[in-house]
């Protein structure tokens, strides 16, 4: 049996993922101690509940023979971890010129809010106004860098502030 290589610190890469619903009364901030369990005496699970480990491709199963190392850890509650790109105000995947025009129709023609506030906070100063669709354009066309990160790769907010957590985009 050979460990799998260990993932290097300061690294994100996706390990395992877990399927579940957070309490709706979860405080960001609290965790959960994780301890994997390969049943008694490290067995796996016993007769008659014989479980084998299966990978699928391509909806082909393939049973592995692997017997993966287990390692504890905390599961951390934490607040809304969206990732997005600021400056996209429409939530289409691009900051274009449908960006500015999408928030100045919000903000003074009473269109739809955008899906992602934050997205759409091209300065990150916690507010939607006119400077973040003014940010855009002198973006777009004055070549300006001025969109605040994560820009222009998606990543997740890392300044706190009281505009509502993304939803999803509504599509027809």
């Amino acid at each position: 049996m050979v460990p799998f290589p260990p993932i290097p610190p300061g690294q994100d890469q996706l390990i395992f993922s877990i399927v579940g619903t957070v309490s709706a009364g979860a405080q960001p901030g609290k965790s959960i101690v994780l301890e994997p369990w390969d049943g008694p005496n490290g067995l796996g699970v016993q007769p008659p509940y014989y479980i084998r480990n299966e990978i699928a491709h391509k909806d082909e199963a393939r049973y592995v023979n692997f017997h993966p190392q287990l390692q504890g850890g905390r599961l951390f509650i934490v607040g809304d971890v969206t990732f997005f790109s600021r400056g996209d105000a429409n939530s289409d995947g691009a900051i274009d010129i449908g960006d500015p025009v999408s928030l100045l129709n919000h903000l003074y023609l009473g269109g739809q809010k955008p899906a992602c506030p934050d997205a759409a906070d091209a300065d990150d100063n916690g507010e939607l106004d006119l400077t973040d669709a003014v940010v855009i354009l002198g973006h777009l066309f004055l070549g300006e860098a001025a969109i605040a990160s994560p820009y222009p790769q998606p990543g997740r907010d890392s300044t706190s502030d009281s505009l509502a957590p993304c939803r999803p985009v509504e599509t027809n």
